[in-house]
């Protein structure tokens, strides 16, 4: 897919674990620019996904990897209520899984460093499952 951004604006884009994986995505500009390129997976979260927060497809199978917050809905794992700022929301181990797996996206609501590029390109490719992402653990 390739996406067309206003040319008298900055872009601005990050890739998100915050709601859950269930495939890895990259993001880059056209033409190709380092300084416009975040990351990949260096894992395969289905692979080491915990059992709790696990969703398995009709042949018992992990198909996605969802959030603390969507698997348990606690204040703590949702960044909310007293939790709701970056002095009360911190890592969880379910989030440190996600940010060893994929240290270039975001993996809870105050995630820092800001995984944010700001890049002056006017045209992104964005691919869903692109390759040797995670291909230590196959099975993407």
């Amino acid at each position: 897919m390739q996406l067309q951004a206003d040319k008298s604006k900055p872009s601005f884009y990050d890739v998100s674990l915050v709601d859950g994986y269930n495939l890895p995505v990259s993001v880059s500009t056209k033409p190709a620019s380092k300084k416009c390129q975040i990351g990949g997976c260096q894992k395969n979260l289905k692979n080491t996904c915990p059992e709790e927060l696990q969703i398995l497809n009709s042949e018992g199978k992990v198909a996605a990897c969802k959030s603390a917050c969507l698997a348990f809905n606690d204040d703590k794992f949702c960044c909310r209520n007293k939790f709701g700022s970056p002095e009360t929301c911190k890592p969880s181990v379910y989030s440190k899984i996600f940010k060893d797996a994929c240290p270039s996206y975001f993996s809870y609501a105050f995630d820092t460093p800001t995984p944010l590029v700001n890049c002056p390109s006017d045209a992104f490719v964005i691919t869903f499952c692109p390759s040797k992402w995670g291909s230590e653990n196959a099975d993407m």
